[in-house]
């Protein structure tokens, strides 16, 4: 009976050890998963050297933090403290050392106090330093880590002291001695030191700062109290969605106070807490464990048995977790059922849908057979809510953002249905972080497990849907509301994610560029602050400035932002994540696509081959994680370049039977050749990639098959994308006869005026550089708005017709006419639009125009003498008041008629013909005329 008591002690203590070690085991493995995989760095503090080993029983011990605190205040009053100093009154101590005595006094002190040479490293250094972390840092004044690295058997580092050293040695692994380093100096230690350090240190901040976007970061003893850290986490905090804050993890021995604990969490350090496990009995022996288990973990490639480490399982399903190629889970599939509660129902769809996003690989456009089966399980759910339904609280709200994220990664827009609830959850919610729960933030009711939400959670969910939003205003053209959007997201912006500001800068610019307001665009692109930290959105900077013509800066931007995210992938093995891989595909072929521009402006006309082939072996290498943009481009291209086929929302097929037959319904929301269409428009804008730039037409071909498939939907973002393709030839899927019998003459008269005053706005831009190259947006404009006015011209009022009269006469007499194209075609169009009387009265405004004298062919075609567009005839201007023409206008075509220029002499003969045709001259000038029509013979 004793004997069986015993035993179950025994398995009921090793159930309960157990338990205690679940607790921490996931975050040991992820721990140990980044390490494998050289995405972990470390960061060792002061308590890590009091495991030296003394030269001699007599040295004295490394001194805590507190300790130098207790040294500096016996320095400044002469006597010890009566209470141990607290840690953050130490960088103040420090400096009153060194305004009451000089900086060699400060820096004497600590040289004395921390006996570096006493000690030589231990067995724990040499195991810490053979880990393959990414980069080690200390804050550490003493030289124990650069010894060990100089013994032998130990993994090698590059060690650096000041900011120099990172210039010098920019390979990892690195020992990064962020507060300096003895004998020398200078150290940091000061309450100036600390203040000044982000300036003086700006590289040493970077560099840290990086490390914790891209690796995760164990401290090891180090407790987090030191300033500049608190600095680094609290940066991580502003500039990262909270979502996306890494954790910190800190190696410790010991049970934390609440109150620490939520110090901590606020901060996203996780303490790892090693007293879970028997047989450790002090700090020594558990980072002896630790990095014993990270060793073999390392030495093995990923898995560790159970019997090795009897600490940590490995074996848990990486295989499932580190293919995510399927994503998302088919098995997770609901379709909503009228006859249940839309609570219950919305409850469980929404557990599946936030694990699926929250498993998402990454890419930065959903492959297409992915986003397929995503859309087969998202689409039942499009109408399912409505701003009428009332639900608990916040479960509107986790609903608006997961079902917006899905249409956002399916590349839909918000459907017509659907805009009444959004806009209602926007009403609803408050639209800052710092809004009061009396604002709109209740609790969460019991539907939601009971559980009360998390501000920063719903601040984020909320700046997406605001940034959705937005982006739907800008499609539609919804002028309006777009402005006062903007405003409201504007006013709370320092409060938005860094990732989301570069969101709102990209959507402003692409706001601008619908509206042809190039020079806001500009100054837009100005404004949007270079941010390294997000590469990805650089390039997307990159694409608006490649179609402004801009594509050497273009060039760099996307240059470094390739080097960025090679640089956060470390060349090692990509698991789960696929978004720097995904990111890097998409950089390459922005990048491809800007050269080829670069070679083209500078008159190279041949390609860049190593370039190409480099990219070309790289992107064979990424399929293996779908990353492949060209198969993405190529299944758009083969399903927009053909006629858009109508489909019915029923179809019947009759069958062999009488009367017998199937039908197919059309499910879904919009047809599918209009999804298609504006799913490759979101898809570039997505993926950064413009329509056109100068001397490469990417995606053109794509591009002009959505035009006549989005036009009854989103006709404002059809406009836009006529004019972005760059072509005049597409103008007619746009601007044709039956577009135009719809519309009221007002609105086309707007459009006259949107286009004539971009056109004007952009005069510089036009003049610039080589009428030949189509170098930047402005010429576009000045090539493809001139045919589209001339369609405009037809239906448009007296007054837009003179403007447009008044236009043309000024591009014919600018010196740089040869940049406008379509000027015939507007000039024959518009005086068309005329009515004959009207046009018989304008004759003396027709002698206006220059006789242009061009060798330029393609100019002389496009500038035809508008005397040849009067078609009038005599007998309708007998009853008509005859237009009183200046006889020094009149002089200056007789002039010409006798010119040795055979283009200039046919010119002015035939403005003189219909002159005379007209009875409109003088006998004088028909003698004249007669004189000049000899001459030449």
């Amino acid at each position: 009976m004793t004997e069986m008591i015993e035993k179950s002690d025994l398995v009921l203590a090793n159930v309960q050890g157990r338990e205690n070690r679940d607790e921490i085991n996931p975050y040991i493995n992820e721990i140990a998963e980044r390490l494998g995989s050289g995405h972990a760095a470390v960061m060792v503090g002061a308590g890590f050297s009091k495991n030296a080993i003394p030269n001699s029983a007599s040295c004295p011990e490394f001194p805590g933090w507190s300790q130098l605190g207790d040294l500096f205040y016996e320095k400044i009053h002469g006597r010890k403290p009566s209470t141990q100093i607290k840690t953050h009154c130490v960088p103040k101590l420090a400096n009153m050392v060194y305004n009451k005595f000089d900086r060699p006094t400060l820096e004497r002190l600590l040289l004395k106090a921390i006996p570096d040479l006493d000690y030589k490293p231990s067995l724990l250094h040499k195991k810490l330093l053979n880990l393959p972390w990414s980069d080690l840092f200390t804050t550490n004044y003493d030289t124990l880590l650069e010894r060990t690295c100089y013994a032998d058997e130990v993994r090698s580092y590059n060690v650096v002291v000041n900011q120099k050293g990172l210039l010098t040695h920019p390979q990892k692994p690195r020992i990064i001695k962020l507060h300096g380093s003895f004998p020398s100096g200078p150290f940091v230690i000061t309450e100036e030191d600390y203040k000044s350090y982000p300036d003086k240190c700006a590289l040493f901040v970077n560099t840290v700062q990086q490390a914790l976007i891209d690796n995760t970061l164990c401290l090891i003893g180090f407790s987090g109290d030191d300033p500049n850290f608190e600095q680094w986490t609290q940066w991580l905090r502003d500039n990262l969605d909270q979502q996306n804050v890494p954790n910190i993890y800190l190696i410790c021995l010991s049970r934390l106070s609440d109150t620490q604990k939520k110090c901590f969490e606020k901060r996203n350090i996780v303490p790892v807490d090693l007293s879970k496990y028997s047989g450790i009995n002090n700090y020594y022996e558990a980072l002896e464990k630790f990095f014993d288990v990270m060793s073999e973990y390392t030495d093995i490639s990923g898995s560790h048995s159970e019997q090795s480490g009897q600490f940590l399982d490995y074996s848990s399903s990486r295989d499932g977790e580190d293919n995510r190629l399927e994503w998302p889970n088919e098995s997770q599939f609901l379709i909503p059922n009228q006859e249940k509660d839309k609570t219950d129902q919305l409850t469980q769809l929404l557990l599946i849908w936030k694990e699926q996003r929250l498993s998402y690989p990454g890419w930065v456009i959903v492959p297409e057979d992915r986003r397929s089966v995503l859309w087969e399980y998202t689409w039942h759910w499009l109408d399912y809510l409505s701003k009428a339904d009332e639900l608990s609280d916040f479960i509107d709200l986790e609903f608006a953002f997961e079902l917006s994220w899905r249409m956002e990664k399916c590349l839909c827009p918000v459907f017509e249905n659907q805009i009444a609830f959004f806009e209602a959850i926007l009403d609803k919610y408050p639209s800052h972080e710092n809004a009061t729960q009396t604002d709109s933030l209740r609790i969460l009711s019991a539907e939601m497990n009971s559980q009360k939400p998390d501000r920063n959670d719903i601040w984020e969910k909320l700046q997406h849907l605001l940034l959705w939003m937005l982006r739907f205003y800008r499609e539609e053209g919804w002028f309006e509301k777009w402005e006062e959007l903007r405003e409201k997201i504007q006013q709370n912006l320092e409060n938005f994610s860094t990732e989301h500001k570069a969101n709102f800068h990209y959507e402003r610019g692409l706001y601008a560029l619908f509206d042809l307001n190039l020079q806001e665009l500009k100054e837009i692109l100005t404004e949007w602050q270079v941010n390294e930290l997000l590469p990805f959105w650089e390039a997307k900077r990159a694409g608006l400035l490649a179609e402004l013509g801009q594509v050497d800066e273009a060039k760099k931007i996307l240059e470094q932002s390739l080097r960025d995210i090679r640089s956060k992938l470390n060349l090692n093995p990509t698991s789960s994540d696929y978004s720097l891989v995904s990111q890097e595909s998409y950089v390459m072929l922005l990048l491809q696509y800007v050269q080829d521009s670069v070679l083209y402006i500078q008159g190279d006309w041949s390609i860049n081959q190593e370039l190409r082939n480099e990219f070309s072996e790289r992107w064979n290498a990424l399929n293996q994680y779908k990353c492949d943009p060209w198969h993405e481009l190529k299944l758009f291209e083969s399903a927009l370049k053909q006629p858009p086929v109508k489909q019915s929302e029923v179809s019947e097929r009759k069958g062999f039977d009488i009367g017998r037959g199937t039908r197919t319904y059309q499910y879904g929301i919009g047809s599918k050749e209009t999804r298609i269409a504006y799913n490759f428009l979101r898809f570039c804008e997505d993926a950064g990639i413009p329509f056109r730039i100068p001397g490469s037409t990417f995606g053109k071909d794509a591009a002009k098959g959505t035009l006549s498939r989005i036009m009854e939907s989103f006709p404002y973002w059809a406009l836009a994308t006529t004019i972005r393709i760059g072509d005049e030839k597409v103008v007619d899927h746009i601007f044709n006869r039956t577009y135009l019998s719809k519309k009221e003459t007002a609105f086309v008269d707007s459009l006259i005026e949107k286009y004539l005053g971009c056109l004007e706005q952009s005069v510089a831009g036009i003049c610039s550089g080589s009428g030949f190259l189509t170098d930047n947006f402005e010429k576009v404009l000045a090539r493809v708005v001139p045919e589209i006015l001339s369609r405009l011209s037809c239906k448009c009022s007296s007054p837009s017709r003179d403007w447009l009269f008044d236009f043309i006469l000024n591009i014919y007499k600018s010196n740089f006419r040869g940049n406008y194209g379509n000027i015939r075609n507007l000039t024959e169009r518009l005086l068309s639009a005329y009515p004959a009387q009207q046009r018989f009265e304008m004759i003396p405004k027709l002698l206006e125009f220059p006789v242009v004298d061009s060798s330029d062919p393609i100019e002389a075609r496009n500038f035809i003498n508008p005397f040849q567009f009067l078609n009038l005839q005599r007998e309708w201007t007998e009853n008509w008041d005859k237009p009183i023409l200046p006889d020094e206008k009149v002089s200056v075509f007789l002039e010409k008629a006798s010119s040795d220029h055979s283009h200039v002499r046919k010119w002015a003969t035939h403005v003189l013909g219909e002159l005379h045709f007209l009875g409109l001259l003088e006998d004088h000038q028909m003698d004249k005329f007669a004189e000049s029509l000899w001459s030449n013979l």
